[in-house]
């Protein structure tokens, strides 16, 4: 049964999280408004709180999605986190990557309209 409650788009994309004083690399394979899911072979411990850097680039810049994220879900593909924080500048461009994601912008702008935000936005 799939609890998921916001709209789940696929998105690739480099991501790096902050683990106990490491830095582990991996490939976002989906996202939402409340979290991601990255691939990696990490064995990473269930409700850690960690930093997570989402690496956007394009032909002529570079910007990164800064966010704080707990780990909720371990499958052997990957990791899910759960958003528990970002800056306004991350909450606007993860806004924008799920409506030009999503065949149904109508929708994920609706989930944006509606969220009692359970992250933290930080200006």
């Amino acid at each position: 049964m799939d609890e998921r409650t916001r709209t789940r788009v696929p998105f690739h994309v480099r991501a790096s999280i902050q683990y106990n004083g490491r830095n582990i690399e991996g490939d976002v394979e989906n996202l939402s408004l409340n979290g991601l899911f990255m691939n990696t072979r990490e064995d990473l411990s269930l409700n850690t709180v960690t930093k997570i850097i989402v690496h956007l680039s394009g032909s002529s810049s570079e910007l990164s999605l800064n966010l704080q994220g707990k780990i909720i879900r371990k499958e052997e593909a990957g990791i899910a986190f759960s958003f528990m924080e970002m800056d306004l500048d991350s909450y606007i461009h993860l806004r924008n990557i799920m409506t030009f994601n999503r065949t149904d912008s109508g929708k994920i702008i609706q989930e944006f309209e509606e969220a009692s935000i359970d992250t933290e936005i930080k200006d």
